[in-house]
């Protein structure tokens, strides 16, 4: 920041320190405040209910369910990456005057492969954390685990040794 601007009298350390500006309330879009809300409400319900069936955020699903209104394909896309699931599909119905989601908490065994890799590349990531390996510096993984889990690691081997920087497993 420092670097590519002209230097101000009252410039903060870093532009991280800068006070963040209010809205200005004439720019603001009623109805995608609305949406964003009723967004926001449905991703809350959405993470109750996997919390509620013992499935969590990072497991994939196949489907989300909206009752009760028509989302915009690009707020079912948000509402897609927010609650992990690879489709939202809108129906009428529902209780008049909610809207309501529901999930697909059927687990397929591509699904919970997809999700066992994600756990393991986590793990990884909190284990080369607390090994203090710089991003990008290259380790090698031995592990041990259940069938399961080695399955989905033999999956998805390209996937962990990209993301997790590892020269093998």
């Amino acid at each position: 920041h420092r670097e590519l601007s002209a230097p101000l009298k009252n410039a903060r350390a870093s532009v991280h320190l800068e006070p963040y500006p209010d809205p200005d309330p004439g720019q603001l879009d009623p109805e995608l405040v609305r949406e964003m809300a009723e967004l926001r409400r449905l991703v809350e319900e959405a993470r109750a209910l996997r919390e509620s069936a013992g499935v969590p955020t990072r497991q994939p699903l196949t489907l989300a369910v909206v009752a009760g209104a028509e989302v915009s394909s690009e707020l079912r896309a948000v509402l897609a990456q927010e609650i992990n699931v690879a489709e939202v599909v809108c129906e009428r119905g529902g209780e008049p005057g909610r809207v309501s989601i529901r999930l697909d908490l059927e687990l397929t065994p591509e699904l919970r492969r997809e999700g066992l890799l994600r756990w393991v590349v986590r793990q990884v990531q909190n284990l080369r954390k607390r090994s203090g390996l710089n991003p990008g510096e290259l380790a090698e993984l031995a592990l041990g685990a259940d069938p399961e889990v080695q399955a989905a690691v033999r999956a998805g081997s390209a996937q962990l040794l990209a993301q997790c920087f590892l020269s093998g497993v």
